[in-house]
Formats: structure tokens, sequence, C-alpha cells
């Protein structure tokens, strides 16, 4: 019965979340986050206290919803741009994330940006599917098929080191001039997420 009556309230977030979109409000429920080892009543609550206080809650159990569409919701420690590479944050990692500098970078926000007092969508690097839109550092051009790597800021270029170990973020399936400025930065790749050694 639990089953049955947390699958009602996972249905009717989902109604929710149709209406936010139709109303043309960003942020929305993330209802594959809730918690199946709780009772309808308790993950009620914790959406009323996500709602009130802004205290996120459906997650940290070994029964959470996974992120199959690869897109997940976080916070930015401060406001990031849209289609920049992004790291956990320093002030919250398990909510937060900010720009990418260098490490492991994990996702690349999407249309819009992230905000640091509402929750927006994040695209994984892996898992999902389809293509993603990433931002130039326009230091060179980048043509279709070319490997990008992460360069501090969020941005990605074409992959140069021949001799060392990389990561790779992405390969790119749309190109991008040398010197790019505003949209133009801007340009579809396909994501992934994979050390290669050379």
């Amino acid at each position: 019965m639990k089953h049955e009556t947390n699958d009602l309230l996972r249905s009717a977030l989902k109604k929710v979340n149709t209406t936010i979109r139709s109303i043309g409000r960003g942020t929305q429920f993330d209802w594959k986050r809730m918690r199946s080892d709780w009772s309808p009543a308790q993950n009620l609550a914790a959406l009323k206290r996500l709602i009130q206080r802004g205290q996120f809650e459906f997650v940290n159990d070994v029964n959470s919803k996974t992120h199959p569409d690869g897109v997940i919701s976080k916070l930015g420690d401060t406001a990031v741009a849209q289609y920049l590479l992004v790291q956990k944050g320093a002030s919250a990692p398990s909510t937060n994330v900010a720009v990418f500098t260098s490490g492991n970078p994990f996702g690349v926000t999407l249309y819009g940006g992230l905000s640091t007092t509402e929750y927006n969508p994040v695209r994984l690097l892996q898992g999902g599917v389809g293509s993603v839109i990433m931002t130039s550092d326009a230091s060179a051009a980048v043509a279709v098929g070319d490997i990008l790597v992460g360069v501090s800021g969020g941005t990605v270029k074409t992959n140069t080191a021949a001799t060392t170990e990389i990561l790779i973020v992405g390969v790119a399936i749309e190109s991008c001039g040398n010197g790019a400025t505003g949209n133009d930065k801007e340009f579809e790749v396909m994501p992934t997420w994979n050390n290669k050694s050379v």
C-alpha cells in the first residue's frame, strides 16, 4: 500500500511539474528523488519543508531514485551561466555545484544557468541520452569530431595535449570559430566522461 500511495504522490508531482512548465516557471519538483523507504506522509512532510524552507531531503538513502535522463537538480555556490561545466560545490557539496576550475567536472548547466536560491537542472556528462550545448573558451577553432577538454571557468577547448593523460568531457558535433563571442561560442557536443591515456 505504501508503494502504491507513493506512486500516487509521484504522479501528482508530475502533474504539478507540467503546470509549472506551462506557466513558464523554471523550478520544478524532482519527484524521482522521493524516498521509497518513507511513507507518503513522510515524503509529503519533506516536500513541504522543501517548499517552505528550501531544505532538500529526497537524497542520501539507498532507495533514492536514479536519474535515467541524465539530469539532476542543483544549487550554485554562486550564480552560474548557462552551458558551463560544473564540479562539486565548496559550500555544500551534496546540494551545490561550482563552475569548473580543475579536477573532475561532472555536468554542464542547461539553458538559463544556475541560481543560488532555486534548484536548476544540470546535465550529467555521462548517462544521459542526446547532445548538450557547451561553451568554447574561444582560444582556437573547434571542428566536428574534436575531442574536448575542460578549461578553468567552465568552458571547453579542443584537446591539444598529445603526450599526457586527459579527461575528455565531450566530442564536438558542431564547429565553433576561433575567437567566437557571445552565443557564437555555444556549440553542440556529444557529452562524455572518459580518461584518455596517450
